[in-house]
């Protein structure tokens, strides 16, 4: 009886540790998106001065500057991310005007990569996730 009780309670507990959560799969859709479009790193984006963000969750965010787009993977989730400048720490840059992967944080969290993509990759991005029609 004892037996089959720690039987029941482990099956209880695997089932609630693969509870599926649309926020975890998240960071894996994107970088599946990374991993299908081929998408390069670069260690830095020399002209970054009043750049625009779109928020693509916690783990990833769009920036851009003119008329270039990044896709920005920060090294941890980052709760900062959509939060307005008030509400986040500062920034910590090498350069004023340039946005560094692995030293630098963009919106109050460290950056662990930065992807250039285009357009057509940014509005791919921003809709990923929703139904048709949303």
């Amino acid at each position: 009886m004892q037996r089959l009780s720690l039987i029941a309670a482990a099956l209880l507990l695997s089932a609630c540790a693969g509870n599926d959560n649309k926020a975890d799969d998240a960071p894996d859709a994107v970088a599946d998106f990374i991993q299908l479009h081929n998408l390069q790193k670069q260690s830095r984006v020399r002209d970054f001065s009043n750049p625009g963000s779109l928020p693509v969750n916690t783990r990833y965010i769009i920036a851009y500057v003119d008329d270039a787009q990044y896709l920005v993977a920060y090294a941890h989730e980052c709760r900062f991310a959509s939060k307005a400048m008030s509400d986040r720490p500062f920034d910590k840059r090498r350069y004023a005007n340039q946005l560094w992967a692995r030293t630098d944080s963009y919106r109050g969290c460290p950056i662990k990569a930065i992807y250039p993509i285009t357009l057509g990759q940014t509005q791919e991005l921003m809709n990923m996730g929703r139904a048709p029609g949303e």
